[in-house]
């Protein structure tokens, strides 16, 4: 489809889709923080957490998201 491309970030290696018509902006050279933006003000924002290999997910979300709920 013409409507979405795929976006791979250089420094993460993901891949994700979003709107064709939108522009992409990134906010650190090492690509961590990513936007996605229309001409209109609307954006979504994209970012990337390291979580060393020895924390589980757990800890790390907590240390991250500290007034949420894991289990939410």
């Amino acid at each position: 489809s013409t409507a979405v491309r795929e976006y791979v970030n250089p420094g993460y290696g993901y891949h994700l889709y979003y709107p064709a018509p939108w522009t992409i902006g990134t906010v650190d050279q090492a690509s961590q923080d990513v936007l996605f933006s229309t001409i209109t003000g609307e954006y979504v924002e994209v970012r990337a957490f390291v979580k060393p290999s020895n924390q589980t997910f757990a800890d790390w979300f907590s240390a991250h998201a500290p007034n949420e709920r894991y289990d939410d």
